[in-house]
C-alpha cells in the first residue's frame, strides 16, 4: 500500500523533470535502494524485526521527503516549468500561488501521511501471538510434584487453566437486570 502511494509520486513522468539536464541523482538513489532489497532479500524475507526495521526507516524518509517538498513549495524554490515559454526552450519558475499544487507533491504527502499506519502496522508483526504467548505461560507451569508432599505454589492445572481462560466464567443462576423487576 505504502509503495503504490510512493509510486503515485512518479506516475505522469511528463511532470517529473529537472532543472539540470542528465540529472542522475533521483535514480541513482533509486537503484541504490532496489540493490540493497535485491542483495539483502533473504534476510529480509527471515527475520520480521529487520523487515520492521527497514519499512520504519522508509515511512522516516517518506516523511521527510514530503517535509522538503513542502518546504520547497512554502519557500518559492519548487520551480515548475513555464506554461507560456517555448517548449523546445523551457523558463523555470517558481509555483504561483493559489496554482495547483504539483501530482508528485500530493503523492508524496499521501504517501507521509499514511507512514504512521505503515509503522503501526509493522510493530504488531513484532508482538507475539496467541499461541506464542500461551506456550510461554505453559513453560512457565512449574512441574508435577514427584513427592507426596503438597506443592508450595498453586496446583499446575490450576495455572493452567487460568492461563487458557479466555472469558470469566459464566453465572451459575439467570441474572435479572434491573429491567426486569420493574415490569
Amino acid at each position: 500500500e505504502h509503495a503504490l502511494l510512493l509510486r503515485g509520486a512518479t506516475a505522469r513522468m511528463g511532470s517529473m523533470t529537472s532543472i539540470d539536464p542528465g540529472d542522475a541523482r533521483p535514480l541513482r538513489q533509486a537503484a541504490e535502494a532496489y540493490q540493497g532489497i535485491q542483495r539483502r532479500g533473504r534476510a529480509l524475507a527471515a527475520d520480521r524485526s529487520l523487515v520492521a526495521q527497514y519499512l520504519g526507516a522508509l515511512g522516516d524518509s517518506t516523511k521527510a521527503l514530503a517535509d522538503l517538498a513542502s518546504r520547497s513549495v512554502a519557500s518559492k524554490r519548487w520551480l515548475v516549468p513555464e506554461v507560456t515559454a517555448s517548449r523546445t526552450a523551457p523558463v523555470w519558475a517558481p509555483l504561483r500561488p493559489g496554482a495547483a499544487m504539483p501530482h508528485p507533491v500530493l503523492a508524496v504527502r499521501a504517501a507521509a501521511a499514511h507512514a504512521d499506519t505503515l509503522r503501526e502496522t509493522t510493530e504488531t508483526w513484532l508482538l507475539p501471538t496467541a499461541p506464542a504467548m500461551l506456550r510461554t505461560a505453559l513453560r512457565a507451569v512449574p512441574p508435577a510434584p514427584t513427592s507426596t508432599s503438597a506443592p508450595a505454589g498453586p496446583a499446575p492445572h490450576r495455572v493452567i487453566r487460568d492461563v487458557v481462560r479466555l472469558r470469566p466464567p459464566l453465572p451459575q443462576r439467570a441474572v435479572a437486570g434491573p429491567t426486569a423487576r420493574a415490569r
